[in-house]
């Protein structure tokens, strides 16, 4: 547990090449640290990923963009990645956005139930 961070801190990218899944806790821990992840367009793993800006959604089994991709990749364009993702996880995943998405939950309940 110890070495996670400077994994993924380090990490340019974090390749998943699943063949099917339905989430991935490696995602979200992914874009905890700001890491960019490819990952194969299989089961749902593409809702947490748009392709060319928080990561790369890929072909199925196609391991030539995947190898393109970290090959021609620029810095900038890793950095570029790294402060979307952080912008969205902001928004989506920070303690402010569960806590509004749980009080607008709770009013459209309260609301309904009138």
């Amino acid at each position: 547990d110890g070495e996670v961070k400077q994994l993924f801190e380090k990490a340019a990218f974090v390749v998943l090449p699943y063949d099917s899944a339905t989430q991935s806790g490696v995602s979200i821990l992914s874009y905890a640290y700001a890491t960019p992840i490819i990952i194969y367009d299989v089961g749902s793993l593409k809702e947490y990923t748009t392709n060319n800006y928080n990561g790369y959604v890929v072909p199925y089994k196609n391991n030539d963009t995947i190898i393109d991709i970290l090959n021609n990749i620029s810095e900038d364009k890793v950095k570029a990645l790294s402060n979307n993702i952080i912008i969205e996880f902001r928004e989506r995943y920070s303690k402010n956005a569960c806590k509004n998405i749980y009080l607008n939950f709770y009013k459209k309940q309260i609301f309904d139930i009138e």
